[in-house]
């Protein structure tokens, strides 16, 4: 989540050992990091993915990422082609990695026509790394989500999807939401320098 359970609260002006609503505030909090990720078409907490590279004439693979966080190449193979799937993987050295506004470039001088190339990557923020006006922005998601499960003033839907999720306490919650929200709206215009668009 891109906030913590704590911060949350905190801003709700509920007290920390209060733990009543403990279930749905973290659900509210992982949906609203969901449809944050959502606008900017990016994992924004850290998370591990692998990448399939086969060369032609490149001699880089290119990676869309946003723009403020970093991108770690953990491991390097490569295996002569045959098919994806057969043949043993072997480790390479980690090749070297280039930021071009916002578009990491893996680098390798040696990549053949003849391999196939795999990269485990690990991208995104740290919990405690999140910047301090994304923060801002997914505590306005929350808080939005929030009021309209308690039928409060300026509850509404946000977003661009549902879900319905069963607690602990067997209570279900949920949250629905459009893109066609004017608060979402604003959100997006908010997150424009974490999203990424195809280019």
């Amino acid at each position: 989540m891109l906030v913590s359970l704590n911060r949350f609260k905190q801003f709700l002006d509920i007290k920390l050992d209060n733990i009543l609503q403990d279930d749905l505030l973290n659900f509210i909090l992982d949906q609203s990091t969901k449809i944050i990720e959502n606008i900017c078409n990016q994992n924004l907490i850290e998370s591990s993915q692998t990448i399939y590279f086969e060369p032609t004439t490149n001699k880089s693979y290119a990676i869309l990422n946003f723009k403020e966080t970093p991108l770690e190449i953990t491991t390097s193979y490569f295996k002569s082609k045959c098919n994806i799937n057969c043949g043993e993987w072997t480790e390479i050295d980690i090749c070297e990695i280039i930021n071009l506004n916002g578009i990491y470039k893996i680098i390798g001088t040696n990549f053949t026509t003849d391999s196939y190339y795999k990269f485990n990557i690990t991208q995104g923020f740290e919990i405690g790394d999140v910047p301090y006006d994304l923060q801002q922005i997914c505590l306005k998601v929350a808080t939005y989500i929030y009021r309209s499960q308690r039928g409060g003033q300026g509850g509404g839907t946000v977003g661009i999807n549902s879900k319905s999720e069963s607690s602990s306490q067997g209570l279900t919650y949920s949250a629905s939401y459009t893109s066609e929200d004017e608060f979402y709206k604003m959100i997006k215009n908010e997150l424009i320098k974490y999203t990424i668009v195809s280019c």
